[in-house]
């Protein structure tokens, strides 16, 4: 979903049951045993499954539907997504993973089963860093993380003001969409803690940059370069 910079080592109380019993004729179920069979399989990649990387990727339908409809918002000072990236390249050894946080700017959901989020680029900031192959983090200097984010904004995303979210769950899964330069969608697991008229979701995946469509970040002679994968953690809190 996002990246990083200078040597940029560094991405709802959704389902109940519901009975869907109404039947129509045999075409119908025809169209709809077609766009079953439409589904592309999918393939996993390390903590995610890859389903598509084409801008009209669309949401699947969940399996537990909802039974009852409430639009809930997302409580921005309570959710949390934050972004690791690393570096590589011959001297990756040299560098940092970062951690950036992604603010979310706002969100919904209309139904126990589908979310939608939005980001903006500009409010992403870098808020930890540490060496490659170490396990402590620690304060980026406010000079790199200064420059850190001008390249999110300036070469990473550059011409990407929003960042757009969809999910949709399935049982104890997401398929979540990412929408930036060009859209990716993965499959992730989630865990939901519902209380009362709130409804907290957990989950993390990992993102390609380049199915992204996002820039390159541009480092001096090229000793050091960004991976292309990216790990999203996500604490994303919904209120009625």
């Amino acid at each position: 979903m996002l990246a990083a910079g200078q040597p940029m080592s560094g991405e709802a109380a959704f389902f109940t049951e519901r009975s869907l019993a109404t039947r129509t004729d045999q075409n119908a179920s025809a169209a709809a045993a077609a766009s079953i069979a439409a589904v592309p399989a999918t393939t996993a990649i390390g903590r995610m499954e890859r389903i598509d990387h084409d801008t009209s990727a669309r949401p699947m339908a969940s399996s537990v539907a909802s039974d009852y409809r409430r639009d809930m918002r997302v409580v921005t000072d309570e959710s949390h997504v934050t972004v690791e990236t690393s570096p590589r390249g011959i001297l990756a050894a040299a560098a940092h993973d970062l951690r950036i946080d992604a603010p979310i700017a706002s969100g919904e959901t209309t139904d126990d089963a589908h979310a939608a989020a939005r980001f903006t680029v500009a409010s992403m900031r870098v808020t930890a860093s540490r060496r490659r192959g170490t396990s402590a983090w620690h304060d980026p200097s406010e000079k790199d993380a200064r420059d850190i984010e001008q390249r999110i904004r300036g070469e990473a995303f550059e011409g990407v003001a929003e960042i757009a979210i969809d999910a949709t769950l399935d049982g104890e899964r997401a398929r979540i969409t990412t929408r930036a330069g060009r859209a990716q969608t993965v499959e992730a697991p989630v865990r939901v803690e519902r209380d009362g008229a709130r409804t907290k979701v957990h989950g993390e995946c990992d993102l390609s940059l380049q199915a992204l469509g996002t820039g390159k970040i541009h480092v001096p002679l090229g000793a050091i370069k960004l991976d292309d994968r990216v790990h999203v953690t996500f604490e994303v809190v919904f209120a009625a």
